[in-house]
């Protein structure tokens, strides 16, 4: 039987819109479906400050990518866990309906069968960067578009910052392609997009609720907190919870483990800061005034500064 701690949990607590502070909370009770973990790392995503400055109640925990090493499981938990495994993934920051969920904190519950074993040679730092990427990625491509379960193939890439982009990927794909996930997902990125897609039209997969302005192409918005299968609340609308997405959560964040051990694929290139906790809070404004992109920036939760 798993001995659960005594020390004092702090979170990132969210206390106005577009504002949060580091303060005392509990450590969150185990529940039926759950695992506790001690984070040691976390990383930065763009929901992390879009959702703190949107509409919400406060009190919610900010943040969503960790690594950590597990501290109890709940017996509901269908997956092999065991006190001190080392464990990556993420949880749902800024759920108002389950306000202790979110990842940046020093104890945070997760949803078990839904998180990825940390591989041997992989640091917390690296494995923190990889959850939310991961998780959403496959629930785009092989649930919402449909694709053909993964395979090893080469993928080359453009500039989306090219003022051709559009025209060059269709010319590259022989005027078929036909589903297209925008993980941007703003007007610009649309209309690359629509560019590229072939002329027969297809699917086009967003993030953020924006729509194709072709007549041809069918667009398809999807969060990849649905994988949870449970309900909750993401920036003042509720959202019901999908039995069936847990389900495939199950499967792809398995087959993705797998694959993570099998040096298959890598996490993105990180920048390591300092501060901890309190310097994730430079970092999302530093994100929000758009001074930083192309590496996941990653804090050690060890060089907080407490209260």
């Amino acid at each position: 039987m798993s001995v659960l701690p005594t020390a004092k949990n702090h979170a990132l607590i969210r206390t106005a819109t577009g504002n949060a502070s580091l303060l005392e909370v509990p450590i969150p009770a185990l529940k039926e479906g759950y695992i506790l973990v001690q984070i040691s790392a976390i990383a930065l995503n763009p929901t992390d400050w879009t959702t703190l400055d949107a509409k919400g109640d406060n009190g919610t925990i900010v943040g969503c990518d960790y690594a950590g090493t597990v501290v109890a499981v709940h017996p509901s938990v269908s997956k092999r866990w065991a006190p001190g495994d080392r464990i990556a993934g993420f949880s749902h920051g800024g759920n108002d309906k389950d306000p202790e969920y979110g990842a940046f904190a020093r104890y945070v519950l997760v949803k078990g069968d839904v998180q990825m074993r940390v591989p041997e040679g992989v640091g917390f730092e690296e494995a923190s960067a990889v959850g939310v990427g991961v998780a959403t990625t496959g629930f785009a491509l092989y649930d919402i578009l449909g694709l053909k379960w993964p395979e090893e193939k080469k993928v080359e890439g453009e500039k989306w910052h090219d003022p051709d982009v559009g025209s060059k990927i269709r010319t590259a794909t022989n005027n078929t392609l036909s589903s297209i996930f925008d993980t941007v997902s703003v007007e610009q990125s649309r209309d690359i997009c629509d560019e590229a897609m072939g002329t027969a039209g297809g699917i086009y997969c967003n993030l953020l609720g924006i729509d194709s302005k072709r007549e041809d192409v069918r667009s398809e918005f999807f969060l990849g907190y649905q994988i949870s299968g449970e309900d909750y609340i993401f920036e003042g609308d509720a959202y019901e919870g999908q039995p069936e997405k847990f389900e495939f959560g199950k499967r792809w964040m398995a087959e993705a483990e797998k694959l993570w051990a099998e040096g298959k694929w890598k996490n993105h290139p990180i920048s390591l800061r300092e501060g901890g906790l309190l310097g994730a809070l430079e970092g999302l404004q530093c994100m929000r005034e758009g001074k930083y992109s192309g590496e996941k920036l990653v804090y050690r939760v060890d060089d907080t500064e407490w209260p």
